[in-house]
């Protein structure tokens, strides 16, 4: 499947950046009634984190990356719970890495980068959650940084398991 390109990925931040609260709020609604487990998934896992600060970083990063996925223009079935755990296990295993350098985010973000072929998507939320324009994006723990960073590559990766099983073959 072709890649999201990197302009449908700034134009869904922009949205959420400069939507009310309102329309944020009733377009996460509408994205929870389509996938709900999803959802669930994810709040579940972020609310694990001990920095409640840092909640609305990580829903934006969810809700970029939903609205991302749009860019297919394919309605995605109900993605079903253990679609869900069997996925998401493999982007947790990531950080199983035998030398402390295979645990790094940079290493796990190329491996990330050799099965998960949406390069602009994963660069722009290292960019937002990991390393700003070269510079570190600061958190009090980096644990919880790690966390949700690993949480939402999770969610990229149901969608686009999930998106490219429900794409033609010939544009998969």
């Amino acid at each position: 499947m072709e890649q999201i390109p990197k302009e449908v990925i700034e134009m869904a931040e922009d949205f959420f950046v400069f939507a009310s609260n309102e329309e944020r709020k009733n377009l996460k609604d509408k994205y929870i009634k389509e996938q709900p487990l999803l959802w669930s998934f994810f709040d579940y896992m972020i609310k694990m984190i001990p920095d409640k600060t840092l909640f609305p970083r990580f829903e934006m990063m969810y809700l970029v990356t939903f609205r991302s996925f749009q860019y297919y223009g394919i309605k995605l079935p109900l993605i079903d719970a253990d679609f869900i755990d069997k996925t998401s296990k493999i982007t947790f295993e990531l950080l199983d890495g035998k030398t402390e350098e295979e645990r790094t985010l940079l290493a796990v973000e190329k491996k990330l980068k050799s099965f998960i072929f949406q390069h602009d998507l994963l660069d722009f939320i290292f960019a937002k959650l990991v390393q700003e324009n070269g510079v570190d994006v600061q958190y009090r723990d980096q644990n919880n940084m790690v966390r949700g960073y690993i949480i939402v590559i999770s969610i990229v990766f149901i969608l686009y398991q999930k998106m490219g099983s429900e794409l033609p073959s010939d544009i998969n």
